[in-house]
Protein backbone atom coordinates (compact mmCIF):
# COMPACT_ATOMS: atom_id res chain seq x y z
CA UNK A 1 0.00 0.00 0.00
CA UNK A 2 2.32 2.54 1.07
CA UNK A 3 4.60 1.91 -2.30
CA UNK A 4 1.31 2.58 -4.12
CA UNK A 5 0.76 5.46 -2.33
CA UNK A 6 5.03 6.54 -3.31
CA UNK A 7 3.81 5.42 -7.00
CA UNK A 8 0.87 7.69 -6.76
CA UNK A 9 3.22 10.92 -5.43
CA UNK A 10 5.94 9.94 -7.80
CA UNK A 11 3.57 9.89 -10.60
CA UNK A 12 1.49 13.73 -9.45
CA UNK A 13 4.69 15.59 -9.24
CA UNK A 14 6.10 14.14 -12.78
CA UNK A 15 2.74 15.48 -13.91
CA UNK A 16 2.72 18.53 -11.75
CA UNK A 17 6.30 19.22 -13.17
CA UNK A 18 5.19 18.52 -17.10
CA UNK A 19 2.76 21.01 -16.55
CA UNK A 20 5.36 23.67 -15.75
CA UNK A 21 7.06 22.87 -18.33
CA UNK A 22 4.40 22.95 -21.12
CA UNK A 23 3.19 26.44 -19.28
CA UNK A 24 6.47 27.71 -19.52
CA UNK A 25 7.21 26.10 -23.25
CA UNK A 26 4.36 27.95 -24.70
CA UNK A 27 5.02 31.38 -23.53
CA UNK A 28 8.68 31.11 -25.31
CA UNK A 29 6.83 29.40 -28.66
CA UNK A 30 4.05 32.77 -28.57
CA UNK A 31 7.06 35.15 -28.22
CA UNK A 32 9.24 33.37 -31.03
CA UNK A 33 6.63 33.28 -32.86
CA UNK A 34 5.22 36.96 -32.57
CA UNK A 35 9.14 38.32 -33.39
CA UNK A 36 9.93 36.16 -36.14
CA UNK A 37 6.59 36.82 -38.13
CA UNK A 38 5.73 40.13 -37.13
CA UNK A 39 8.45 42.08 -38.85
CA UNK A 40 7.75 39.81 -41.96
CA UNK A 41 3.93 40.61 -42.00
CA UNK A 42 4.28 44.54 -41.24
CA UNK A 43 7.87 45.05 -42.46
CA UNK A 44 9.27 47.19 -38.75
CA UNK A 45 10.50 45.80 -35.71
CA UNK A 46 8.08 43.94 -33.75
CA UNK A 47 9.14 43.35 -29.72
CA UNK A 48 7.42 41.19 -27.25
CA UNK A 49 8.35 41.17 -23.70
CA UNK A 50 6.76 38.16 -22.45
CA UNK A 51 3.69 35.39 -23.30
CA UNK A 52 2.14 32.56 -21.36
CA UNK A 53 -0.91 30.40 -21.92
CA UNK A 54 -1.81 28.22 -19.45
CA UNK A 55 -3.25 24.65 -19.85
CA UNK A 56 -6.65 25.74 -19.34
CA UNK A 57 -6.51 28.24 -22.23
CA UNK A 58 -6.48 31.73 -20.37
CA UNK A 59 -2.97 33.89 -20.91
CA UNK A 60 -2.06 36.91 -22.22
CA UNK A 61 0.89 38.88 -23.54
CA UNK A 62 2.68 41.97 -22.08
CA UNK A 63 4.81 44.27 -23.45
CA UNK A 64 4.24 44.11 -27.02
CA UNK A 65 5.19 46.94 -29.56
CA UNK A 66 5.11 47.29 -33.09
CA UNK A 67 7.84 49.49 -34.76
CA UNK A 68 7.07 52.22 -38.18
CA UNK A 69 7.69 50.24 -41.18
CA UNK A 70 10.78 50.60 -42.14
CA UNK A 71 10.51 50.03 -46.01
CA UNK A 72 9.98 54.14 -46.49
CA UNK A 73 12.08 56.78 -48.61
CA UNK A 74 11.78 58.84 -44.86
CA UNK A 75 11.77 57.88 -41.42
CA UNK A 76 7.96 58.82 -40.05
CA UNK A 77 8.90 61.38 -36.87
CA UNK A 78 6.73 58.81 -34.26
CA UNK A 79 8.86 56.56 -32.15
CA UNK A 80 6.55 53.64 -32.93
CA UNK A 81 2.97 52.35 -34.75
CA UNK A 82 1.31 50.68 -31.88
CA UNK A 83 1.98 49.84 -28.01
CA UNK A 84 -0.35 47.53 -25.77
CA UNK A 85 0.90 46.94 -22.28
CA UNK A 86 -0.92 43.77 -22.26
CA UNK A 87 -3.65 41.50 -23.36
CA UNK A 88 -5.94 39.19 -21.88
CA UNK A 89 -6.33 36.10 -23.70
CA UNK A 90 -8.86 32.88 -23.32
CA UNK A 91 -8.48 29.86 -25.78
CA UNK A 92 -9.91 26.79 -25.85
CA UNK A 93 -7.23 24.86 -25.06
CA UNK A 94 -8.25 21.93 -26.93
CA UNK A 95 -8.54 23.31 -30.28
CA UNK A 96 -4.90 24.59 -29.99
CA UNK A 97 -3.12 21.55 -31.65
CA UNK A 98 -6.05 21.40 -34.15
CA UNK A 99 -6.38 23.01 -37.52
CA UNK A 100 -8.83 25.56 -36.34
CA UNK A 101 -7.63 27.18 -33.41
CA UNK A 102 -10.61 28.82 -31.63
CA UNK A 103 -9.98 31.94 -29.56
CA UNK A 104 -12.98 32.90 -27.20
CA UNK A 105 -11.94 36.58 -26.61
CA UNK A 106 -8.86 38.65 -26.79
CA UNK A 107 -8.87 41.47 -24.36
CA UNK A 108 -7.02 44.89 -25.18
CA UNK A 109 -6.94 47.90 -22.71
CA UNK A 110 -4.10 50.77 -22.76
CA UNK A 111 -3.06 50.50 -25.57
CA UNK A 112 -1.14 53.34 -27.39
CA UNK A 113 -1.03 54.12 -31.17
CA UNK A 114 1.29 56.49 -32.90
CA UNK A 115 -0.40 58.25 -36.26
CA UNK A 116 1.55 59.71 -38.48
CA UNK A 117 0.11 62.59 -40.63
CA UNK A 118 -3.65 63.19 -41.06
CA UNK A 119 -4.31 59.81 -43.04
CA UNK A 120 -1.69 57.71 -40.88
CA UNK A 121 0.91 57.16 -43.26
CA UNK A 122 2.49 54.75 -41.10
CA UNK A 123 0.06 52.39 -40.77
CA UNK A 124 -1.79 52.46 -44.32
CA UNK A 125 2.00 51.16 -45.02
CA UNK A 126 1.56 48.50 -42.61
CA UNK A 127 -1.33 47.77 -44.17
CA UNK A 128 -0.14 47.37 -47.82
CA UNK A 129 2.76 45.13 -46.34
CA UNK A 130 0.15 43.15 -44.69
CA UNK A 131 -1.90 42.93 -48.20
CA UNK A 132 1.26 42.16 -50.14
CA UNK A 133 2.46 39.38 -47.32
CA UNK A 134 -0.69 37.68 -47.70
CA UNK A 135 -0.82 37.75 -51.53
CA UNK A 136 2.56 36.37 -51.73
CA UNK A 137 2.14 33.95 -49.68
CA UNK A 138 -0.69 33.02 -51.00
CA UNK A 139 0.75 32.97 -54.56
CA UNK A 140 2.61 28.81 -55.59
CA UNK A 141 5.86 29.16 -56.08
CA UNK A 142 7.40 28.36 -59.34
CA UNK A 143 6.85 24.36 -59.99
CA UNK A 144 4.20 23.94 -57.48
CA UNK A 145 0.43 22.94 -57.30
CA UNK A 146 -1.85 26.13 -56.30
CA UNK A 147 -2.24 25.92 -52.22
CA UNK A 148 -5.50 24.73 -51.04
CA UNK A 149 -7.11 27.43 -49.07
CA UNK A 150 -8.16 24.68 -46.10
CA UNK A 151 -4.13 24.03 -45.58
CA UNK A 152 -2.31 25.33 -42.93
CA UNK A 153 -3.47 26.34 -39.35
CA UNK A 154 -7.18 28.50 -39.35
CA UNK A 155 -8.35 30.43 -36.67
CA UNK A 156 -11.71 31.92 -34.90
CA UNK A 157 -11.94 35.07 -32.92
CA UNK A 158 -15.10 34.36 -31.07
CA UNK A 159 -14.69 38.09 -29.18
CA UNK A 160 -12.22 40.85 -29.82
CA UNK A 161 -12.53 43.77 -27.65
CA UNK A 162 -10.29 47.14 -27.73
CA UNK A 163 -10.56 49.59 -24.90
CA UNK A 164 -9.31 52.77 -23.73
CA UNK A 165 -6.57 53.15 -26.84
CA UNK A 166 -4.36 56.48 -26.74
CA UNK A 167 -3.86 58.21 -30.23
CA UNK A 168 -0.82 60.38 -30.27
CA UNK A 169 -0.97 62.37 -33.75
CA UNK A 170 2.35 63.66 -35.35
CA UNK A 171 1.82 66.04 -38.23
CA UNK A 172 4.53 67.45 -39.66
CA UNK A 173 6.68 66.09 -37.85
CA UNK A 174 5.43 67.60 -34.76
CA UNK A 175 3.20 66.21 -32.16
CA UNK A 176 -0.34 67.38 -31.71
CA UNK A 177 -3.17 66.84 -28.58
CA UNK A 178 -3.77 63.69 -28.09
CA UNK A 179 -6.96 61.49 -28.90
CA UNK A 180 -9.07 58.95 -27.04
CA UNK A 181 -10.21 56.00 -29.47
CA UNK A 182 -13.96 54.87 -28.88
CA UNK A 183 -14.45 51.37 -27.64
CA UNK A 184 -13.87 48.73 -30.98
CA UNK A 185 -16.10 45.32 -30.56
CA UNK A 186 -15.70 42.74 -33.15
CA UNK A 187 -17.31 39.04 -32.70
CA UNK A 188 -16.79 35.90 -34.60
CA UNK A 189 -13.89 36.75 -36.76
CA UNK A 190 -13.35 34.46 -39.28
CA UNK A 191 -16.63 32.37 -38.30
CA UNK A 192 -18.48 32.66 -41.45
CA UNK A 193 -15.28 31.62 -43.28
CA UNK A 194 -14.61 28.34 -41.12
CA UNK A 195 -11.72 30.05 -39.56
CA UNK A 196 -9.25 32.52 -41.12
CA UNK A 197 -5.62 32.25 -41.91
CA UNK A 198 -3.22 33.77 -39.58
CA UNK A 199 -2.11 36.33 -41.67
CA UNK A 200 -5.99 37.27 -42.69
CA UNK A 201 -6.63 37.79 -39.38
CA UNK A 202 -4.07 39.92 -38.03
CA UNK A 203 -5.53 41.96 -41.76
CA UNK A 204 -9.13 41.96 -40.09
CA UNK A 205 -7.79 43.22 -36.46
CA UNK A 206 -5.15 45.92 -37.74
CA UNK A 207 -8.46 47.28 -40.23
CA UNK A 208 -10.66 47.42 -37.47
CA UNK A 209 -8.04 49.81 -35.49
CA UNK A 210 -6.94 51.62 -38.11
CA UNK A 211 -10.89 52.30 -40.00
CA UNK A 212 -11.32 53.43 -36.21
CA UNK A 213 -8.65 55.74 -35.68
CA UNK A 214 -8.89 57.48 -39.29
CA UNK A 215 -12.65 58.28 -38.40
CA UNK A 216 -11.93 59.61 -35.07
CA UNK A 217 -8.69 61.79 -36.86
CA UNK A 218 -11.36 63.01 -39.13
CA UNK A 219 -13.88 64.25 -36.80
CA UNK A 220 -12.14 65.38 -34.27
CA UNK A 221 -11.92 69.79 -34.50
CA UNK A 222 -9.29 70.08 -32.21
CA UNK A 223 -7.01 68.01 -34.68
CA UNK A 224 -7.87 69.51 -37.80
CA UNK A 225 -7.59 73.02 -36.49
CA UNK A 226 -3.84 72.33 -34.44
CA UNK A 227 -3.28 71.04 -38.26
CA UNK A 228 -4.32 74.23 -39.32
CA UNK A 229 -1.98 75.92 -37.10
CA UNK A 230 1.15 73.94 -37.61
CA UNK A 231 0.60 74.00 -41.20
CA UNK A 232 0.56 78.00 -40.87
CA UNK A 233 3.22 78.24 -38.55
CA UNK A 234 5.38 76.19 -40.70
CA UNK A 235 4.65 78.30 -43.67
CA UNK A 236 5.87 81.58 -41.83
CA UNK A 237 8.67 80.07 -40.61
CA UNK A 238 9.67 79.40 -44.50
CA UNK A 239 8.55 82.46 -45.50
CA UNK A 240 10.73 84.20 -43.18
CA UNK A 241 13.62 81.94 -43.92
CA UNK A 242 13.43 82.33 -47.49
CA UNK A 243 13.05 86.30 -46.95
CA UNK A 244 16.28 86.17 -44.80
CA UNK A 245 18.10 84.36 -46.99
CA UNK A 246 17.12 86.82 -49.86
CA UNK A 247 18.26 89.85 -47.62
CA UNK A 248 21.29 87.92 -46.56
CA UNK A 249 22.04 87.13 -50.59
CA UNK A 250 20.96 90.84 -50.97
CA UNK A 251 23.59 92.46 -49.01
CA UNK A 252 26.28 90.10 -49.54
CA UNK A 253 26.35 90.79 -53.43
CA UNK A 254 26.01 95.19 -52.80
CA UNK A 255 28.82 94.22 -50.79
CA UNK A 256 30.44 92.20 -53.45
CA UNK A 257 29.71 95.29 -56.18
CA UNK A 258 30.78 97.82 -53.57
CA UNK A 259 34.38 96.14 -53.26
CA UNK A 260 34.54 95.70 -56.78
CA UNK A 261 33.88 99.80 -57.23
CA UNK A 262 36.63 100.74 -55.12
CA UNK A 263 39.01 98.69 -56.20
CA UNK A 264 38.67 100.29 -59.52
CA UNK A 265 38.45 103.70 -57.60
CA UNK A 266 42.31 103.09 -56.24
CA UNK A 267 43.74 101.92 -59.90
CA UNK A 268 42.33 105.32 -61.17
CA UNK A 269 44.84 107.56 -62.09
CA UNK A 270 42.17 110.28 -63.12
CA UNK A 271 40.82 110.36 -59.27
Amino acid sequence: MKKLIKIGIALVTLLIIALVVVYFMLGSIIKSGVESAGPELTKGEVKLESANLSIFGSGGIKGLEIGNPSNVESKFASPFAFKIGSVDVKVQIGSVTSDKIIIDSILIDGAELCWDGMKGANHQKIMDNIEEYIGSSEAPKEGEEESKEEDGKKVVIKLLKITNTKIHVYILGQKLPSLTLPEIIKENIGEEEGGATMADTVKVVYESLFDGVKDLVKSSGNILNSAKEKLGETLKDATKSGKSVIDDATKAGKGAVDSVKEGLKSLNPFK
